[in-house]
C-alpha cells in the first residue's frame, strides 16, 4: 500500500469524482463520492452503469474554510482517522 499519493477532486456533472495516483489496488484509479453528510463522503468504485461498490470500510471527512475544502481525514466506522490530505495550489 502507498504511503503517499495525488488524489484529485473534480465536479463531473452532479457527481464528484476521485483520481487516485497510485492507486490502493488496479481498478481504483477513479472513484465517486457519495456524500453521507454535509462534510463526510464514502468511496464507490463506478461505471458507466452506476455504482458497483461502496466502500464503508472508511469515510473522508473534509474540513472547510469559507465554503472551500482544505483537505480531509480518512476515518474508520470506529472514527479512527487514518490518512490525512491537504489541499495544494
Amino acid at each position: 500500500m502507498p504511503t503517499r499519493m495525488d488524489f484529485t477532486v473534480r465536479q463531473d456533472g452532479d457527481r464528484l469524482r476521485a483520481r487516485m495516483d497510485p492507486p490502493l489496488w488496479p481498478g481504483a484509479e477513479e472513484l465517486v463520492l457519495v456524500r453521507k453528510s454535509d462534510e463526510l463522503f464514502l468511496l464507490a468504485e463506478a461505471d458507466d452503469d452506476g455504482l458497483k461498490e461502496l466502500w464503508e470500510w472508511a469515510a473522508l471527512e473534509f474540513a472547510f474554510i469559507d465554503g472551500r475544502a482544505t483537505g480531509f481525514e480518512v476515518r474508520l466506522p470506529n472514527d479512527e482517522a487514518i490518512a490525512s490530505a491537504k489541499r495544494v495550489p
